[in-house]
């Protein structure tokens, strides 16, 4: 019953589809390490993860706030995301510039991926909020996959430059833009619903949160070096990359689907059915999770790094806990995002960063008892600072979905 139960959780389904396309990119990336020097595959790896950092900004909200109402694709919103892309690029280049060095070349590079990522996450969000996961998440993976083909491309070649494989990416992600496009463009013709356009508040209000959320999933790589030195900080990524993984693709795939499935509820009853469905299959995942993560992570981490790598037991479960509360904290964002109104949306904007505040004095204070008291404390103050979140999120619930706005194109 309850395999059957977590079987048929969209939110696993996502989670599966992202976990796919991060062992892709995984793969690639190793290949890639492999065939280039050591510096050049460092600027490739740092303009990676600059188009990784800003590319969930580059939308600037409209993927976000589009899961809300009826919003369409058409040339003003185009041109709307063309110019949200390049004015986040530029900033991206500017922060390259300023602080890393890297060329002109790689700088463009960038720039252009940015805007293409950003028509990518454009349509992906009207193809999840029409029903069409699938679909989304081979968009949204669209760049896994080619840094999958960079690297075997490379390697077959024997290419060795950064630039070309950051040309593949660009490539690769502007391919993925235009095919999201044509079939989000072809469902709205099916559709022929009315367009309810996006306000500029509200997609400004995503960004933030956006951004609060990307630095909630990087605050122990922020804080560990800070307090606990450098040597601390290969130790979580080593865990982070063994034990914390199942969490993060869980934490991605409930924000993926379960905003859609809430939209299209037109009874309370039909929500609650749908959010009971999603929190036991949750659990339930979160539980078979965190006993496989306590069992396997020590012996494959001792063989994947050759014994360089120690995990304990009390790091191991540290990272547990603070694995599920990540995922905790991901539930009140879909709900608000769903079924609240503006003001709630803004509400969610200001208390995502107190979950910031709670989670750096959370790791500071754990972390006189080494890593593995920075790892829970950070989990833990995390889930403290989401209490006004998931306040919000219950009263936001206990409305009638009417009062909700409901878009146009629900059948």
């Amino acid at each position: 019953m309850v395999l059957v139960k977590i079987l048929k959780s969209s939110s696993l389904r996502a989670a599966i589809g992202f976990g796919i396309g991060g062992a892709a990119f995984a793969v690639g990336n190793l290949l890639l390490a492999r065939v280039m020097p050591v510096a050049e595959y460092g600027r490739y790896a740092l303009a990676v993860a600059i188009f990784n950092v800003f590319g969930m900004m580059a939308p600037l909200g409209f993927d976000e706030a589009s899961l809300r109402r009826n919003a369409l694709l058409d040339g003003n919103v185009f041109i709307r995301i063309a110019l949200s892309g390049g004015a986040v690029g530029l900033i991206a280049a500017a922060v390259t510039a300023v602080l890393y060095q890297l060329d002109m070349t790689m700088q463009g590079l960038i720039v252009a991926s940015l805007i293409a990522v950003a028509m990518v996450f454009s349509a992906s969000a009207i193809l999840r909020r029409e029903g069409h996961q699938t679909a989304a998440l081979a968009v949204n993976n669209a760049a896994n996959w080619t840094v999958v083909g960079s690297g075997l491309l490379c390697l077959l070649l024997g290419i060795h430059s950064a630039n070309f494989a950051m040309t593949l990416l660009m490539i690769g992600v502007a391919v993925g833009a235009c095919a999201g496009w044509l079939q989000a463009l072809r469902i709205q013709r099916r559709l022929g619903a009315p367009n309810q356009p996006v306000p500029l508040r509200e997609s400004l209000s995503f960004v933030s949160i956006l951004g609060a959320s990307a630095v909630v999933l990087q605050l122990e790589r922020l804080v560990a070096p800070k307090v606990l030195g450098v040597e601390a900080l290969a130790s979580f990524s080593v865990l982070a990359s063994v034990a914390l993984f199942p969490y993060r693709m869980l934490r991605s795939g409930v924000g993926f689907s379960l905003v859609p499935r809430l939209r299209r509820a037109r009874t309370a009853e039909e929500r609650n059915r749908v959010i009971l469905h999603e929190i036991g299959a949750v659990v339930a995942v979160l539980v078979v999770a965190s006993a496989a993560v306590t069992l396997l992570s020590p012996p494959l981490t001792d063989i994947l790094t050759k014994g360089k790598y120690q995990l304990s037991f009390f790091l191991v479960a540290a990272a547990c806990v603070n694995g599920s509360a990540k995922v905790i904290t991901g539930l009140p964002r879909a709900f608000i995002t769903a079924c609240g109104t503006s003001a709630d949306v803004r509400g969610l904007n200001w208390q995502s960063w107190l979950m910031i505040v709670f989670g750096v004095a959370g790791a500071w204070f754990g972390a006189r008892w080494d890593l593995a008291g920075l790892v829970l404390g950070a989990g833990l103050g995390t889930l403290a600072g989401a209490a006004p979140s998931i306040m919000l999120a219950y009263r936001v619930l206990r409305r009638p979905p009417a009062e909700a706005p409901v878009p146009s194109f629900v059948a």
